[in-house]
């Protein structure tokens, strides 16, 4: 009987618990909608749009709780705008978005995984986002020290400035007409608001070329700053002119020199890149003149000889150029056939050894990126509009530092494509895995969303089909990366040309 007792008990204990628990899952199910419906109705009246760009760029002078004033500051790549909820309806919430006013259109920013369009609607405005992503100018360690304005509708002087980008002058490359100066450069030199140079009597402006005197009092007695100028009566002499501007700076003609062929500007495009990086000579020669008297007098300065990279084939820096050239010295041609191929080349060419000079103080030669695995970045161009390489050139001496590879507007040449098949990421240890990037420069006009999803491709991950795809593209005797590379003969010991 006892026993009894003790198991209704049990018993009793059981179905007690057992309706507890059939209370609590009932109250859960008519609890949760209640609790669901009552965070929806709080979340929608403060919900966040969706923003078009991933990019934000901030200024630091702005006054974010003014959107007023923000509205009518040209200088802010960002606004304020009313925020909307999922249904339309305006909250009290406010997000960024870009600034129309700089003549950026949505499709100019358009970004994959591992690519990213910097551009706007001309060269102006493209050569302002890019001094936007490289200077933020939010405090003094992100303003650069000064302005190089250069005049849009003359490149052999854009590229001849290219090497000056480099430290100490550490600045952006911006465009003017030769008679006025763009709203939006302008605009950008008010951002940023250089420091000076010190070496250079705290210069803020480096203006280089036949730029007018109209340009020149805007920016020195209207904006008040201080100028300094580098000039020549032609694009020859204005590149001998910033040779010996920074020989004089650096106390020394630096022993490495790229020559381009006036006449074949596009061929020098990629270069640009590592004269960004590392600020070596820059000199022309012509067609019809051969080796003009500026740059030979420039080369005969050179103690005891320099290396010559002549950025060109026969076709570009005829054999007869490259003898006579020899005589100031060692010639070394850039492998390639064309301006394509010679990017890809260039993207993995090295040479290094010892230098001309004193024993005592000589600098060892290290030119050429010499880069033939994953993890880098790459600005990626199209040589139609060289207008788009110069200022992005900076993109190789600030952050990301990498090499410019040149491609069409809707393909990428076989050339180039080779290369970063050659360096594309392979999966590794998640701790250890590399990732390459390209900076797509200039709009869609010029590269084409379709060609930059190809790019992205290339530099990303080969996906199981794009694998099976390149088996059935190679020979029989499959080619490792380094085969690759060798077969496009990127490294390449100096020799005469």
């Amino acid at each position: 009987m006892k026993e009894k007792n003790i198991i209704d008990n049990n018993n009793n204990k059981i179905n007690s618990s057992k309706k507890l628990q059939l209370i609590i899952l009932l109250s859960f199910i008519i609890l949760v909608p209640i609790i669901v419906i009552a965070f929806n109705n709080n979340s929608n009246s403060n919900s966040k749009v969706l923003l078009n760009f991933s990019l934000q760029l901030y200024n630091k002078d702005t006054n974010f709780n003014d959107e007023e004033e923000q509205s009518q500051n040209p200088l802010s790549l960002v606004k304020y705008v009313q925020a909307q909820d999922n249904n339309g309806n305006n909250t009290n919430k406010q997000q960024h978005q870009f600034n129309r006013k700089n003549n950026v259109n949505e499709e100019n920013y358009f970004a994959t995984a591992s690519t990213t369009r910097i551009a706007g609607d001309d060269y102006y405005s493209t050569a302002v986002a890019i001094s936007q992503i490289i200077y933020p100018a939010i405090n003094d360690y992100t303003r650069p020290n000064a302005v190089i304005l250069v005049p849009v509708n003359d490149p052999a002087v854009g590229l001849t400035s290219v090497g000056i980008i480099h430290h100490p002058i550490d600045s952006p490359i911006l465009y003017t007409d030769n008679d006025k100066l763009p709203s939006i450069t302008k605009e950008e030199i008010k951002r940023l608001k250089p420091d000076g140079i010190p070496v250079v009597d705290n210069a803020q402006i480096m203006m280089i070329g036949n730029i007018s005197d109209t340009v020149y009092d805007e920016l020195s007695k209207e904006m008040g700053l201080k100028i300094f100028r580098i000039t020549g009566e032609s694009s020859i002499d204005i590149s001998a002119n910033v040779d010996e501007f920074m020989s004089t700076m650096h106390t020394d003609h630096r022993d490495e020199i790229m020559i381009a062929n006036l006449d074949h500007l596009n061929y020098a495009l990629y270069a640009e890149a590592w004269n960004a990086h590392m600020g070596h000579g820059f000199l022309y020669v012509t067609d019809d003149k051969g080796i003009p008297e500026p740059t030979r007098q420039q080369l005969e300065k050179r103690f005891g000889g320099a290396y010559l990279y002549l950025l060109g084939d026969e076709k570009v820096i005829p054999k007869e150029i490259a003898d006579e050239l020899a005589q100031y010295g060692h010639i070394t041609r850039i492998p390639g056939t064309d301006p394509y191929s010679m990017s890809a080349r260039f993207a993995g060419f090295k040479d290094m050894g010892n230098n001309y000079g004193f024993w005592i103080g000589e600098m060892p030669r290290n030119f050429g990126w010499g880069l033939q695995e994953a993890g880098h970045n790459y600005a990626i161009v199209n040589p139609e509009y060289p207008q788009d390489a110069i200022p992005a050139s900076i993109l190789s001496h600030r952050g990301k530092h990498g090499p410019m590879l040149l491609i069409e507007k809707d393909n990428v040449p076989k050339p180039v494509e080779t290369y970063l098949q050659a360096v594309q990421p392979s999966l590794t240890d998640s701790r250890e895995q590399l990732f390459n990037h390209g900076w797509i420069i200039g709009p869609p006009s010029h590269i084409s969303i379709a060609n930059q999803a190809e790019i992205d491709s290339l530099l990303s991950f080969p996906l199981p089909q794009q694998q099976q795809q390149q088996q059935q593209q190679q020979p029989s005797v499959q080619l490792s990366p380094s085969s690759l590379l060798q077969q496009l003969s990127l490294s390449s010991s100096p020799s005469p040309s």
